[in-house]
């Protein structure tokens, strides 16, 4: 019932909804989980994060707990957080691609160019479908873009349209990329 009142915008009836379910049920991590996303939606990120790190408590392989706690962490500038939590999980949680793959932009954030890479090939190595390796390439494109190394940008783009050609952000970067090189 509180994913639906939170779906709704209906936030306070969506935090009693989840608090009920937790006060039933002290040990239910998804209920904490929730909880975590409602605070993030209305950008309450300590409450976010104190949620999380309960569902985490509660089942330390959590893995969606641990992403969003990470992910949050970095869309606020606590990159060097991210980082931290997101190498707890992954000893936790050794073959979670998107993990792999949101430490790779952590890193990059860092400036930890080798880490971010590694990263990222890990991601790619790790990564279930087509799409989740591309996803992949397509960052590992960007860390080379940025890097001003075209040539492994180019190939890394092209990888990823070669595993899904309908991936707007690879084809876009491909093509500035290759603007600035004819110039």
């Amino acid at each position: 019932l509180g994913i639906a009142k939170a779906e709704l915008n209906m936030a306070r009836e969506a935090e009693r909804c989840y608090t009920e379910a937790i006060r039933h049920r002290r040990k239910y991590p998804d209920a904490w989980y929730n909880l975590g996303n409602l605070y993030l939606q209305e950008k309450q990120y300590d409450n976010a994060s104190h949620a999380w790190r309960k569902a985490i408590e509660l089942k330390a392989t959590h893995h969606g707990a641990w992403h969003n706690l990470a992910l949050m962490y970095e869309e606020t500038g606590r990159v060097q957080e991210a980082s931290n939590v997101l190498k707890q999980a992954i000893a936790l949680l050794p073959s979670s691609h998107d993990l792999y793959s949101t430490l790779g932009n952590v890193y990059g954030r860092l400036r930890q160019v080798k880490d971010s890479e590694n990263a990222f090939q890990l991601a790619i190595r790790l990564s279930p479908s087509a799409h989740h390796q591309a996803n992949a390439w397509a960052n590992l494109g960007v860390l080379y873009h940025r890097e001003k190394q075209r040539d492994r940008a180019e190939m890394a783009y092209r990888k990823a349209e070669e595993l899904a050609p309908g991936l707007t952000s690879a084809g876009q970067n491909l093509q500035m990329l290759l603007k600035k090189k004819r110039h």
